[in-house]
């Protein structure tokens, strides 16, 4: 079987409305549902003052698990490992990606990332096949356009900041 050719994608909209973010990010995590084997986790927030009830409690049990998956550190909060195959994480993950200023999903072998949902939701970037940019797209056409970045870092860091100072879409 050929695997399809994957290039990276960024939601193109500057996201700056809480269920804006929570929408695209559930998309995200949605469209890549069968590649992604994990997620890591920062367990903090910039919005910790708009932050439902639900929200804080999933926060404070990703921060429970960082404790015991690395017992006597210091920042239990940051790189908080969640396995796809643990539904009741999974779930805490979906409650509260939009919410962390950052979560990395990563591919089957568990190294490279797949996508990062950056910034509470309003930053996101996935490697994407053909299909899955046409299923991102269809999940978010209300919302957001799904642009192919390019390819050098050089060519795409001017693009984010053009981006984020307004001067594009």
């Amino acid at each position: 079987m050929i695997t399809p050719t994957r290039s990276r994608y960024a939601v193109e909209k500057w996201i700056t409305d809480r269920s804006e973010a929570d929408e695209a990010c559930l998309a995200v995590l949605d469209v890549l549902d069968e590649v992604v084997t994990r997620a890591e986790v920062d367990a903090y927030s910039d919005f910790d003052e708009q932050m439902p009830e639900h929200v804080r409690e999933a926060q404070e049990s990703l921060r429970a698990r960082g404790r015991a998956q690395r017992p006597g550190k210091h920042d239990p909060g940051m790189f908080v490992a969640v396995s796809r195959n643990d539904s009741d994480g999974w779930c805490l993950v979906r409650t509260y990606a939009s919410w962390s200023i950052n979560v990395a999903l990563y591919y089957a072998d568990g190294v490279r990332s797949i996508a990062t949902l950056h910034d509470c939701g309003y930053s996101i970037t996935a490697k994407l096949t053909p299909t899955e940019v046409a299923l991102l797209t269809e999940r978010l056409q209300h919302l957001s356009a799904v642009v192919m970045l390019p390819t050098s870092r050089k060519r795409w860091w001017p693009f984010a900041r053009q981006h984020a100072n307004g001067r594009l879409g």
